[in-house]
């Protein structure tokens, strides 16, 4: 939870920096660079996911050195291929139109595309510790890298970098987390070899093993990002300037975050969930009703603060409509109250199932975005992904848990969106009330946070009512069994 609030709020800071050093126009083509070169972290095939899922469940010793082994070589393979695809492809998006005209060099986005290379393979590597146990080394070393980055992409932008922080700020990032992963990884396997480019009989037997399951959790990992990501693309490749891919960019990025936040409960769970060999009804509960509270009473602030919130932080330039924030909030709330079920699902090992509701979403979201773009522009981007996520994961992954453990789907449903529901309409009933007060940034702030706190609140107090009532149920039920035995 630290290395996620640190990442949320360091992530709030370089928007600030942005807005100071770089044109709306010109951080509008680079985000679109960065959001495609985001999708080099899955040419992977799904192996990062499946291969530690395999070694949290695998008790031998012997297996798990086969494992890392396999995982190490394979990444050092994986390295050659993806370095060429980022250079086509940056080399390919530097090309249109909409780039072109911007004056970015070619040599910067080939820079871009080679450092995402290297971090692409640096953090494979280091997401070796997930498979190891250590999750909580894991995320703090995400925090750690937020920081470097923050802080090198700071002094870059100070110094008159320009564009040119971006790539450098990547570095900086990869040069502190880097090393202390490699060192953290060999305090539990010290033989751990680094690059290995020897693929040997039993390198083909385990990618053989392991592919089995890999297909089907890359299928849902590569829909996952593009479901997340692509809007942006889309943005910058049909709406009609880059401030608008800019604006996007930011307000996309603002929720990415946020969402992970609200989602991290599930991020973490589904390695335990991994583990407890299909007897989770308890832990599901729990998750899945706090996830349906934490979603609501945040995103219902958010959604009326949002706007108000960028318009001070970053500019009038910098500002979207609120039409555009309710979109892309109400989108994020559908997200975060499913994604409880899509991980007690990847938990039990149904990659296949997710990502074949993700992968249909997906579809409906490209084909309504790109109708709706030519005359709605963003805003008909925006709808077109809330009506895709709506009515496309939004049951389907309650009902396929409900199935997994052989309980009613729409009662799981029930039992987070009603809690939703009610958090999202207290936060957002407090922020309506108290946003005329707000008359900066840091006021706007200290709203949402006073709205989704008092919305938490309310949570709390429905929660202990109701435990209170159930207490007294059982007791008058004992009473009763007592008074029955007794006749």
């Amino acid at each position: 939870m630290t290395s996620l609030i640190c990442a949320l709020v360091w992530g709030c800071l370089s928007l600030k920096l942005y807005s100071r050093y770089l044109d709306v126009g010109i951080y509008g083509v680079v985000a679109v660079a960065l959001t495609i070169l985001g999708y080099l972290q899955y040419l992977d095939g799904g192996f990062r996911t499946t291969t530690n899922r395999e070694i949290l469940g695998n008790p031998s010793h012997e297996n798990k050195l086969r494992l890392i082994r396999f995982s190490q070589t394979f990444y050092s393979i994986l390295c050659l291929v993806v370095l060429p695809v980022a250079l086509i492809a940056m080399t390919a998006y530097w090309l249109t139109p909409k780039v072109a005209g911007s004056g970015a060099p070619l040599m910067f986005f080939l820079a871009v595309g080679a450092t995402m290379t290297v971090s692409f393979l640096g953090w494979a590597q280091i997401g070796l510790l997930v498979g190891l146990g250590a999750q909580t080394s894991f995320f703090m070393l995400n925090a750690l890298n937020s920081s470097a980055m923050l802080a090198s992409l700071w002094i870059c932008l100070g110094q008159g970098a320009g564009i040119w922080a971006f790539p450098l700020s990547t570095l900086g990032g990869l040069a502190v987390c880097y090393p202390t992963g490699l060192w953290l990884i060999r305090r539990k396997e010290p033989h751990l070899q680094i690059i290995c480019f020897q693929a040997g009989a039993e390198f083909w037997r385990q990618f053989k093993l392991i592919g089995q399951d890999a297909w089907p959790c890359f299928r849902l990992q590569v829909g996952v990002f593009f479901l997340f990501t692509l809007d942006v693309v889309l943005v910058g490749l049909l709406c009609r300037s880059a401030q608008d891919a800019a604006i996007y960019a930011v307000l996309s990025r603002l929720l990415a975050m946020m969402r992970s936040f609200l989602q991290a409960a599930g991020e973490v769970a589904w390695p335990m969930v991994a583990q407890m060999d299909g007897d989770e009804h308890a832990f599901a509960a729990f998750l899945l009703r706090s996830g349906g509270w934490l979603a609501g009473s945040t995103l219902g602030a958010l959604a009326f603060t949002l706007s108000v919130f960028l318009g001070y932080y970053m500019g009038p330039a910098w500002t979207p409509s609120h039409l555009l924030v309710n979109l892309l909030a109400a989108r994020a709330l559908v997200t975060t109250v499913s994604s409880a079920a899509s991980y007690l699902l990847i938990g039990r090992g149904a990659f296949g199932t997710v990502a074949r509701y993700v992968q249909r979403e997906l579809a409906a979201a490209v084909f309504l975005g790109s109708v709706l773009a030519p005359r709605f522009g963003m805003n008909g981007i925006a709808f077109g992904f809330l009506a895709s996520t709506t009515l496309g994961t939004l049951g389907p992954m309650f009902f396929a848990y409900g199935k997994a453990v052989r309980t009613s789907g729409g009662q799981l449903m029930w039992q987070a969106w009603w809690r939703a529901g009610v958090g999202f309409a207290a936060s957002a009933t407090v922020a309506v009330l108290l946003l005329p007060m707000a008359r900066s940034a840091w006021q706007t702030f200290a709203v949402a946070a006073a709205a989704a706190l008092t919305a938490l609140a309310c949570g709390a107090v429905i929660c202990g009512f109701r435990l209170v009532r159930a207490r007294e149920s059982c007791f008058l039920r004992l009473k009763l069994s007592e008074v029955l035995a007794n006749i």
